[in-house]
């Protein structure tokens, strides 16, 4: 049966879209036999004729709108009443299909829009008789059959039968663009021919703007590589200027005869220049301070990867280095010596190594940590006398810091997130048994009170908490509204200063809390 109607509607069915409604069309079809056909045909209908960088059509298909505890009846009713046309895919199992039938129901007899009901026949027939030009319902099989009584017109249908189980339909299948065509041109109520105009006419539209967009980015690509160019000599401009700043500082502390800052800033100049002249100039003042005075820790700082002077011992007479070729080193600063070497488990690679070290109170051992992919992700004790491993403290992931309770007795650690380590764990240094472990989201820091009775850790989630040392139990939990850039007890330990990022700014945000039940000492 040839299409009706739809390739040249009438005037009085001529219509522009309802103001307010949500959906350009509904389409109502039997599940599984029409689904592929149902998203090909929605998929067309949205972006056809549409302007480029414009909002596509909105088409209801139930299928884009089904979640677990949906109400399924209500969902439809609100979007065929959101809908300016109701798109039937008919055929034998649509009209037997309770849902599609509902869908009709409500349409035609609670909406009364039957002008505004589009069939596409895909399958079974629509029958027609000759003289009266009304449907001959005893040979219809693609519309139910309660239908007659609100169809007293033949409805506006496609018959596109023979396109139903293509796989891939497109514009390309002229049949196919042509129903297309006259179904937006029904949305927009003009003349289907109007309506292949202006889709050819948006085509060619959006062809030069892709065209122009095609350019503009070649022309970003070239100008991106431009910027890297400027952006990388800026950064080289940078560090040799850094590097300049470093060298000055190491002429300044030269002229007060402090050889140890003058080789460190020395160092750190020849690690940032960059061309080869300037580097051999670097080593060769660091030969001469060395010659000078004394080796302190040169090879430290020019051989091993950003090795750091971070700790002195109390009377100055000793320096503690850590590396990432994962050892921490001890050196005599009076000689320069070597007086001990710490060694990590690890490869000499990627980002890792010994993350940081410290002295005891008694300076008679020092803790070290480490992290990253190339170490072995642990806290060490180490005796200074023999250099001898009192202790191995293991993380599941990167130990991000650690320190000694103010009696030496006790280690804290804490470690990151790698490998889901969220943790502080408090260790016994005389026997190192299983530790306490506290668990804190993201955890940044931690901290002992003065009399090592309570433990400050914050995080990342924005929160400050408080532990007993003893146990591991939460006692107080403090909130703010970011990230926590670090916590402090008072020196009496009733009161906790924290600061963060947060909407108060970084300082301004600081919290002293009052511990009164329970007191934070």
């Amino acid at each position: 049966m040839p299409d009706r109607s739809i390739s040249k509607p009438s005037p009085s069915r001529r219509s522009k879209p309802a103001e307010g409604k949500r959906f350009a069309a509904f389409i109502s079809y039997k599940h599984v036999s029409s689904t592929s056909f149902a998203a090909q045909l929605e998929r067309t209908l949205k972006s056809y004729a549409k302007p480029l960088l414009t909002r596509p059509r909105k088409i209801f298909r139930d299928e884009n709108y089904l979640a677990p505890g949906v109400d399924l009846p209500r969902l439809i009713k609100e979007a065929l009443d959101n809908s300016e046309f109701l798109l039937l895919l008919a055929s034998p199992e649509s009209a037997q299909s309770p849902w599609v039938q509902s869908e009709l129901d409500l349409w035609c007899r609670v909406f009364k829009r039957q002008e505004q009901l589009i069939v596409i026949l895909l399958d079974g027939a629509i029958a027609v008789d000759d003289q009266s030009k009304q449907i001959d319902w005893s040979s219809t099989d693609a519309l139910p059959t309660f239908m007659a009584e609100h169809l007293t017109t033949v409805p506006l249908y496609l018959d596109l039968r023979k396109l139903a189980n293509l796989e891939d339909l497109s514009l390309r299948e002229p049949d196919f663009k042509r129903a297309i065509n006259g179904i937006v041109a029904r949305f927009r109520g003009i003349e289907p021919n109007e309506m292949l105009g202006e889709e050819i006419l948006q085509y060619r539209r959006n062809r030069r703007l892709r065209n122009g967009a095609v350019a503009a980015l070649a022309m970003l690509t070239m100008l991106s590589g431009t910027f890297w160019f400027l952006a990388d000599s800026a950064r080289k401009e940078a560090e040799h200027s850094l590097a300049n700043s470093y060298w000055a500082s190491g002429i300044s502390a030269e002229e007060k005869n402090d050889p140890v800052a003058a080789a460190h800033f020395f160092a750190r100049a020849t690690q940032k220049y960059s061309d080869e002249t300037a580097s051999k100039t670097g080593r060769l003042k660091l030969q001469t301070t060395w010659r000078n005075h004394n080796r302190i820790t040169l090879d430290a700082l020019l051989n091993l990867d950003d090795a750091e002077i971070i700790e002195y011992s109390a009377d100055g007479s000793r320096i503690l280095t850590w590396s990432r070729d994962n050892t921490a080193r001890l050196w005599n600063v009076e000689d320069g010596t070597q007086l001990l070497r710490m060694n990590h488990d690890g490869g000499n690679w990627g980002v890792g190594g010994v993350w940081g070290g410290e002295f005891s109170g008694s300076e008679s051992r020092i803790l070290t940590w480490s992290g990253g992919f190339s170490s072995d992700k642990t806290a060490r004790l180490w005796n200074v006398e023999d250099g001898a491993q009192v202790l191995r403290m293991d993380h599941d992931g990167n130990v991000q810091g650690a320190e000694f309770s103010a009696d030496g007795s006790r280690i804290l650690t804490w470690g990151d997130d790698l490998k889901n380590d969220n943790t502080a764990r408090l260790w016994s240094v005389k026997n190192g048994a299983q530790p306490t472990i506290m668990h804190h989201d993201e955890i940044l820091g931690a901290r002992f009170s003065a009399d090592g009775s309570r433990i400050l850790t914050w995080g990342e989630d924005g929160t400050v908490r408080l532990w007993q040392a003893g146990n591991g139990t939460e006692v107080l939990r403090m909130h703010h509204y970011d990230g926590i850039q670090g916590a402090r007890f008072s020196a009496d330990g009733s009161r906790i200063l924290s600061w963060s990022l947060d909407s108060y700014g970084p300082l301004v945000a600081g919290r002293g809390r009052r511990g009164s039940a329970p007191n934070a000492s």
